[in-house]
């Protein structure tokens, strides 16, 4: 089941799927957002569909830290979700 969110575009998404995929993303984002990171890249490739949910990746451009001090990441192999 491994696919990129970015597969579905242009595609019709029953209702129960499209919030699937905004619960995940909502879920995966706020367990970054309480480990003290920004993602800062949210779009259809960094996304992964997996058996239980879709996985947000790719985390090379993200910030780490204070609001007011932050330090960008050099982990692109981290998955959340």
């Amino acid at each position: 089941m491994d696919q990129n969110a970015d597969s579905l575009s242009g595609t019709d998404m029953a209702v129960l799927d499209v919030l699937r995929l905004g619960i995940s993303v909502a879920s995966a984002l706020s367990a970054v957002h309480k480990a003290g990171l920004v993602h800062r890249d949210i779009k259809p490739p960094n996304l992964i569909e997996s058996t239980s949910g879709y996985k947000l990746i790719d985390f090379g451009i993200a910030l780490a830290g204070s609001p007011k001090r932050p330090e960008p990441t050099r982990d692109a192999s981290v998955v959340i979700g």
